[in-house]
């Protein structure tokens, strides 16, 4: 059981936006890292507390990741012209952002937010307007891309 409260340095409250990261790391219990090619998949059950319950603060607070590998380009190539392509590892995921509202006309939510790319970019995918439980599923496709499936 995991819990997100004061992300960044345990029990100190650093006014800071940050995040803890539930990251899936399977290579040494399977001796590996698992290929794409393989459609590997992974579901985590989340409780999303009332949110009278979250720190008093935008932004990311627990984020549900992969660590994968997948081809990139990267600068360099020959004489540090154009690029290079390399199999290098990424973090895509899901990140559950808290939105406070004014306590008047905007209410409080969560979104999952997704970051799916290997450039690190996050999108909002889905408002969350009811707490309680919530499953994050991640697929990856044979060609090393995210298949992600929120449900409440």
């Amino acid at each position: 059981m995991l819990r997100s409260l004061y992300t960044a340095v345990p029990g100190k409250f650093s006014g800071q936006t940050s995040q803890d990261d539930f990251i899936c790391l399977v290579e040494q219990r399977l001796g590996g890292k698992i290929s794409p090619s393989r459609g590997p998949n992974v579901v985590c059950h989340v409780y999303i507390p009332p949110f009278d319950k979250w720190e008093r603060r935008e932004g990311n607070s627990f984020c549900f990741r992969l660590a994968c590998l997948a081809w990139m380009e990267k600068p360099g190539g020959f004489l540090g012209m154009g690029t290079t392509r390399k199999l290098d590892e990424y973090w895509p995921g899901m990140l559950i952002s808290f939105h406070p509202g004014d306590g008047k006309k905007t209410q409080d939510f969560a979104s999952i937010n997704l970051r799916a790319g290997p450039n690190g970019g996050d999108f909002r995918a889905l408002d969350i307007k009811e707490p309680g439980w919530w499953t994050l599923g991640m697929s990856v496709t044979p060609d090393a891309e995210l298949v992600v499936a929120p449900a409440g």
